[in-house]
C-alpha cells in the first residue's frame, strides 16, 4: 500500500465523520432537543454534503499532497 493510498483512506474518512456530525445534528433537530429551523436545517445539509464531497475527492486530495510517492 502507497502513502497516497493511506492518506486517501485518512481523507475518506474524515469525510465520513463530517457527514455522521451532520445527520447526528438534523436527527438531534427532528427527534431530539435541537432547535428545529430552515436555517440550521440547510447549514447541516450543506456540511454533509461538504463531508460527500471530501468522500469523493479523496483520490484527487491525495494526488495534489504525494503527487510523486516513492513508494509506488
Amino acid at each position: 500500500m502507497k502513502v497516497q493510498d493511506i492518506f486517501c483512506l485518512v481523507v475518506r474518512l474524515s469525510g465520513y465523520f463530517i457527514i455522521l456530525f451532520a445527520v447526528s445534528t438534523i436527527l438531534g433537530m427532528v427527534i431530539g432537543p435541537a432547535e428545529f429551523g430552515f436555517k440550521p436545517f440547510l447549514y447541516m445539509a450543506v456540511t454533509g454534503a461538504f463531508g460527500a464531497a471530501i468522500i469523493l475527492l479523496a483520490p484527487v486530495i491525495g494526488a495534489f499532497a504525494y503527487p510523486d510517492d516513492p513508494a509506488a
